[in-house]
């Protein structure tokens, strides 16, 4: 499989910086570009958004400059349903993988491909 572009859905949480950390190292070995996308779910007020000034977001975007350096990283913030809009944003952009981290699921449940 050939990963040239991916997709990384995150809402600043630790688990996001984990998947930020596994999508670095899929990047890296496909040479792929990476898309990071904040998803604002108004509908549920969660309030985490990609702003500047917002550690949580400060320090992804820190940690991804170091890691990622050449390689292209573009950052997108869009409102609506977060299923809907990855799925959407997945395949406007052509990703041929997402990284996403879980929300409640266990590390060994999250650690898994889908072809």
């Amino acid at each position: 499989m050939e990963v040239k572009t991916l997709l990384l859905p995150v809402d600043f949480s630790a688990r996001s910086l984990e998947a930020a950390r596994q999508a670095t190292a899929i990047s890296h070995h496909f040479g792929s570009r990476l898309i990071l996308l904040n998803v604002l779910d108004r509908s549920r007020r969660s309030g985490l958004q990609f702003e500047a000034g917002g550690s949580s977001a400060e320090e992804l975007r820190a940690y991804l400059t170091r890691q990622m350096s050449g390689t292209p990283i573009f950052y997108l913030v869009e409102d609506g349903d977060p299923a809907e809009v990855i799925a959407n944003r997945a395949r406007l952009a052509g990703a041929n993988l997402i990284v996403i981290s879980p929300h409640s699921y266990s590390r060994s449940k999250a650690s898994r491909w889908v072809p």
